[in-house]
Formats: structure tokens, C-alpha cells, sequence
């Protein structure tokens, strides 16, 4: 929780929060020479993502997710809605790790 005042508020009804995926940073080298240069500067900005194009992976379970959103994508893609994960041997609910 990003701050407690918000302990007993829905999640929905709370604004849009983004945060750094650390996915890629466009800068120039010199730029780390520059003690007062930060990623959060005023020229930066934000390429904002799609929540189904990226998956954080910190466990076992995150994996399976990753691969599944990445063979969803590439059967929707495909042209494939109607993509059963069964099919392609995915089980789309993993067991909790022990």
C-alpha cells in the first residue's frame, strides 16, 4: 500500500497509479558523468504499457504467467481468438508453489 490514509479504499476508486517498469532508458552517456542528473528529470516522459504486455517475475508463479500473456499474444496475433491454452499443453492455473 503506497500510503495508509488509503488503508479502507477500494482500489478502483483510487487514481490511476504508474510506476517505473525499468524497462528502458533512452539517454545520453554523458549524462552519467552529471552528479545532478536524474532518470525522473525534466525531459523525461513516460511510455506508458499495457498491463497484458509485461509481466513482473519474481516467482515461479509470475513465469507461468509471462508465458502464458506471451502465447495469448502470439495466438490473438495469429488471428486466433478463440485460443484454448489446453491446447498448446499451458495450464493456465498453475499450482502455488510449495
Amino acid at each position: 500500500m503506497l500510503h495508509a490514509r488509503h488503508r479502507d479504499t477500494r482500489s478502483q476508486d483510487l487514481e490511476k497509479f504508474y510506476h517505473d517498469a525499468g524497462q528502458w532508458y533512452w539517454l545520453r552517456a554523458l549524462a552519467l558523468d552529471n552528479p545532478r542528473f536524474t532518470i525522473t528529470g525534466s525531459k523525461s516522459s513516460p511510455v506508458i504499457v499495457n498491463e497484458q504486455d509485461v509481466q513482473d517475475i519474481d516467482t515461479e508463479s509470475d513465469w507461468h504467467m509471462a508465458e502464458l500473456k506471451f502465447y495469448m499474444r502470439r495466438k490473438t496475433m495469429n488471428g486466433d481468438p478463440a485460443f484454448q491454452c489446453e491446447s498448446m499443453g499451458i495450464d493456465a492455473f498453475p499450482s502455488p508453489m510449495p
